[in-house]
């Protein structure tokens, strides 16, 4: 079973995602950036690391491009603990999907999000 971290401001998004997954995948919910990057550092010590982040691009403190940023430039410290580098964006608007490839986004879903592409992707 997969081990993926969800991370949307939206409750309601968050919790859809979840119920898609529910049978493919453990989810670990969180509404931002900084509860994210504490998610990630926990797994790390935990010796659990996810397979795959499922990245909101909106969100208040720290908008999906920035966290991504911010991910990549310290994915060498997390390499040796992280199991996945998968990040998918999960967006509504299709505007910024070529800069997120740009900060090493791996992939991208629309919202609404299609339960079987998701499971495909």
């Amino acid at each position: 079973m997969w081990k993926i971290l969800i991370v949307d401001d939206n409750l309601v998004n968050r919790k859809a995602l979840a119920g898609i997954l529910r049978k493919e995948a453990t989810c670990q919910l969180v509404p931002g950036g900084r509860e994210a990057f504490e998610a990630l550092n926990r797994s790390i010590e935990a010796n659990q690391p996810f397979d795959l982040i499922l990245l909101d691009f909106n969100m208040p403190e720290m908008d999906g491009l920035e966290f991504l940023n911010q991910l990549r430039k310290g994915i060498a410290r997390w390499s040796k603990h992280w199991a996945g580098d998968s990040v998918i964006m999960v967006t509504v608007n299709p505007e910024i999907f070529m800069r997120s490839f740009r900060s090493g986004i791996d992939d991208y879903i629309i919202k609404p999000v299609d339960g079987k592409k998701l499971i495909e992707k």
